[in-house]
């Protein structure tokens, strides 16, 4: 406790160290100087590096660094002292068009591309930029091109029987056809190769340790997190090649692979997708640092302002990049124990993993806050793109689109022990996992607020898609405080064959409120209320609400096609309040929706538990207050749908719905409803039209 009180007080003090004056530090990569002192609009230095040695020469002040147009290119990553703002120069810009772009890569222009055959070009690369071993991915002109690799493969069988073995985490037993017999496999080959490797909600990147052909097995070099054989309901034994060297560009991929000449000159292969055009103009961008900026342990008053950061390569520590939610992959910021850090109208782009990541100091005073990030804009992000474990964080007003991009278990906006913080008016999409994630165990997120976000067309039917994941997903076991999701939009969101969930409330949560939102076209349950096994909910929390929300299930996937599916799968049996809401099934457009609710029973997860704990499926509701709901299915009839497959009468006769409705909403373009019978239930219109980004 001492310990912890002492270090606490430590990173007030550091923070909180009062400054006098400032400085103006100038940087310009085009007309600056190394040699300069800075110090001035005349004299600029050229280099971000060379500004920091500046600044840490008058710690005792404030300082601004003003970064100029074009690119300023970090050769390794540096560390930021407190009361620092780097904001862009403006005035050292030759057009308003040009953004200050602080990048960790290296930009390759005035290449000379010959074509070897239809749909592929060919250049050869200056040894000094030959770091292109070592990359996931380059931009060719501004667009993130990945390595060659395979068509996705199926293994056959894990190498041992049983679930959870370890030897299944390092290998399994392929096709034999899937890798020719012709193919190189010695270590020098294999240095090339990377393998990926689907489980359910997370991805493994592999380095080949050797293969056996003779009994078809591969074998690697790390333990992927789970053993193959387990999770096969969504992993399907998907597996692929990058980076084999007789692998080879096919016509508009928009694949690239090195090949290295015998006198050792290497060249760069590149398969432009349908209607881009290569030819002199054309740029190559190769990102090489993984994290751009440390900040200050126990430092404060860092800002980032009207800046583009981008252009960052990843790794993660040696492991197989397959921890959940992505937390093993680098980020391009890392603060930690930092206050008043704050983004505004940033755009990070083209960032190989984490843009940011953020842990909050151990105490956190009054006046100050821990993280703003406001007006900013993510695009083309390897994995997360901001991550705050840290009260009082503030996440409002951006746009996220393209994240989990190398690293599908990414998150759009994925927030810890986020007491009091506020995350609204953002616009997230186009990523491949949680739009955003909360955990919120214990109380430790306890007061956050969630509103106003426009979550959208996240997760992919594709092969490269995973699963069991939700629009917005949040853990909240053991809560005896609220946390509030009020007046979201959650739409379109997909998996590869389970999950894409709507509002999804995990391992055994309670205490969620969720009101005024609106749930269409996700294809699973638009609702899920999970139970962990071996985490039993807790019976003196406070209610789970749903209330005044609008959930429409209007699409699936082959997965629920073959499966069915349902609307509302609610597994726990703790107290809750379920009133006002609609329910509408759209079976002309997605036929799979055979059942308004579906769970299990209590007894199945936690035998004797609770007095409602049963093997009876309806007794999970003794303690759930639901009335002034309308179900709706546009076929015609509501199938026997309820708990216990009843009836609508049956259920109603069960004491629960007594008020509830079985009609049409009649809603317009924008959801408000038209049936005024829905006014005499208390059901109130969702206000959409200030959801999303603010004007």
């Amino acid at each position: 406790m001492a310990l912890q009180q002492t270090t606490s007080i430590f990173v007030l003090l550091l923070c909180c160290t009062k400054v006098v004056g400032s400085v103006d530090i100038y940087v310009s990569s085009s007309k600056g100087n190394d040699d300069n002192n800075g110090l001035s609009p005349n004299s600029p230095v050229q280099s971000i590096a060379a500004a920091m040695v500046v600044r840490k020469a008058r710690m005792d002040v404030t300082a601004t660094v003003h970064v100029g147009c074009g690119l300023n290119q970090l050769q390794d990553g540096i560390n930021i002292p407190g009361n620092t703002t780097f904001t862009a120069w403006s005035a050292n810009c030759s057009s308003r068009m040009q953004p200050s772009t602080i990048t960790g890569a290296v930009h390759i222009t005035n290449l000379e591309w010959v074509s070897v055959q239809e749909g592929v070009y060919k250049t050869a690369i200056p040894k000094e930029y030959q770091i292109l071993l070592n990359t996931t991915f380059i931009l060719i002109n501004e667009k993130r091109r990945v390595p060659v690799r395979t068509k996705t493969l199926y293994w056959t069988s894990p190498l041992v029987k049983g679930k959870g073995m370890p030897e299944n985490q390092r290998g399994f037993v392929y096709n034999a056809t899937d890798i020719p017999s012709s193919w190189d496999i010695n270590p020098a080959a294999l240095r090339y190769w990377t393998v990926h490797g689907y489980h359910s909600w997370t991805k493994s990147y592999h380095k080949v340790a050797y293969i056996n052909r003779s009994a078809s097995t591969i074998h690697f070099t790390e333990a992927a997190q789970f053993a193959y054989g387990d999770y096969t309901y969504c992993s399907q034994g998907r597996w692929a090649i990058e980076g084999a060297q007789e692998l080879f560009p096919t016509k508009q991929s928009g694949q690239w692979k090195l090949m290295e000449d015998d006198d050792g000159r290497v060249h760069l292969l590149y398969a432009p997708v349908e209607s881009e055009s290569i030819d002199e103009t054309t740029s190559v961008v190769v990102p090489n640092v993984n994290t751009l900026f440390t900040l200050k342990v126990g430092s404060g008053n860092i800002q980032f302002k009207n800046l583009e950061i981008g252009y960052t390569s990843s790794s993660c520590y040696g492991g197989p990049c397959d921890s959940d939610l992505a937390s093993d992959v680098t980020a391009a910021i890392v603060a930690n124990s930092v206050v008043d850090l704050s983004f505004v109208n940033v755009t990070a782009k083209h960032i190989g993993g984490t843009f940011l990541e953020y842990r909050g100091p151990p105490s956190l005073s009054p006046s100050h806050k821990s993280l703003l990030v406001d007006t900013c804009v993510f695009v083309d992000i390897g994995a997360s793109a901001v991550f705050a474990s840290s009260p009082k964080v503030v996440i409002r007003n951006n746009t996220i689109n393209g994240f989990g991009q190398r690293y599908p278990a990414g998150v759009g906006v994925n927030v810890a022990s986020s007491i009091n913080s506020i995350i609204v008016h953002n616009d997230i999409s186009n990523g491949y996992y949680n739009g955003i994630g909360i955990s919120a165990r214990n109380d430790t997120s306890a007061g956050l607020n969630i509103s106003y976000n426009m979550i959208h067309n996240n997760g992919k039917e594709s092969t490269d898609g995973i699963c069991d994941y939700g629009g917005l997903h949040i853990g909240a076991t053991n809560c005896k405080e609220k946390v509030y999701i009020h007046n979201n939009i959650i739409a379109n969101i997909t998996a590869f064959a389970n999950g894409g969930v709507g509002l999804y409330t995990d391992v055994s949560s309670t205490g969620v409120d969720m009101r005024y939102n609106l749930v269409i076209g996700t294809i699973s349950s638009q609702i899920q209320w999970h139970t962990q096994p071996f985490t039993p909910p807790i019976t003196n929390g406070v209610p789970q609400v749903y209330d005044n929300n609008i959930f429409i299930a209007s699409r699936q996937n082959d997965h629920y096609e073959q499966t069915g599916n349902y609307v509302l799968h609610w597994d726990s049996y703790t107290s809750a309040i379920y009133t006002r809401n609609i329910v509408y099934i759209d079976y002309r457009s997605a036929s799979s929706y055979q059942q308004i609710f579906k769970g299990l029973s209590c007894n199945k997860s936690y035998p004797n538990l609770a007095a409602n704990c049963t093997n009876n499926y309806v007794d999970n509701f003794q303690y759930v207050n639901m009335d002034n709901n309308v179900y709706y299915n546009n076929s015609g009839a509501l199938s026997p749908s309820f708990p216990g497959a009843m009836s609508f009468y049956n259920w109603k006769n069960e004491k629960h719905d007594r008020n509830s409705l079985n009609v049409d909403p009649q809603f317009d373009k924008n959801f408000q409803f038209q049936n005024e019978k829905l006014k005499k239930l208390g059901i109130e219109y969702l206000d959409i039209s200030n959801v999303g980004l603010l004007p």
